[in-house]
């Protein structure tokens, strides 16, 4: 029951094995195996178009003299630089500045941000010197002789001109996530007789495999989405390749 339906629930909605997570998140994976699953109609970015046009209208300055900008702004740019400052910090796309802020909040996992957190170094007069943002607060007179491969590259200097070092962020904004590669494919005829299946009985829905199958097939899942037009999804750990298709779809998807 647990290699065989457990983790085939998890591996289809994580891609990982109950090796590799808690049982939180493994009771997580149960919730497609009942009950009515609910999504956004055109996609879940819509969710923050309607949080910010929502927000625009609550907080519209527009009519307000001392406020000629719109209290509520939206950049459709990459971030990939925020630098502290004594006061504020300021947000680059690029070269390009788009603006100083109060606080900055990160909607999105650190690790796959590709974000450059800097400050500048209060004891420098210069404002180009740049330093690595302490993400997670700093911490003085830690043990050197244990530490010293550590914190080698997390030296700052406060502001009295003391060493001060920068605390190791949780696991949770450095372990790496799970990559899942979506294959969708069309005129496919699926290799029923690969899975032990008949042609002449009912095929399921839905194909999940086990951590053994996982690695003997190279796919998590399989699920037929229209069967008169042949087409099909897979995830995966990898990109399939095209013996992989034709094996599992036949030669003209």
């Amino acid at each position: 029951l647990r290699s065989e339906l457990v983790t085939a629930m998890t591996i289809n909605t994580y891609n990982q094995d109950l090796n590799q997570m808690n049982g939180l998140v493994g009771l997580v994976a149960y919730v497609p195996s009942g009950g009515e699953l609910f999504s956004v109609e055109g996609g879940n970015y819509k969710l923050m178009e309607s949080a910010i046009r929502q927000a625009t209208k609550i907080y519209d300055t527009s009519a307000c003299p001392k406020l000629p900008v719109q209290r509520i702004q939206q950049h459709q740019k990459r971030i990939t630089t925020v630098v502290s400052g004594e006061n504020s910090m300021e947000i680059f796309s690029a070269d390009e500045s788009l603006g100083n802020f109060d606080i900055v909040i990160l909607a999105a996992p650190l690790q796959q941000s590709r974000i450059q957190f800097l400050m500048e170094s209060p004891m420098s007069m210069d404002p180009s010197v740049l330093h690595p943002m302490a993400l997670n607060g700093i911490h003085e007179n830690p043990d050197l002789e244990d530490n010293h491969e550590r914190i080698s590259s997390q030296l700052l200097n406060n502001e009295h001109g003391q060493l001060a070092f920068a605390s190791p962020l949780p696991p949770s904004a450095t372990t790496p996530y799970t990559s899942v590669v979506t294959t969708v494919v069309s005129n496919a005829t699926l290799n029923v007789t690969h899975f032990g299946l008949s042609e002449k009985e009912q095929w399921p829905r839905s194909i999940l495999v086990s951590e053994r199958g996982k690695l003997t097939e190279g796919i998590t899942t399989l699920t037929i989405l229209d069967f008169e037009k042949g087409l099909m999804k897979t995830f995966s750990s990898e990109v399939l390749t095209t013996e992989k298709r034709n094996i599992l779809f036949g030669s003209h998807h």
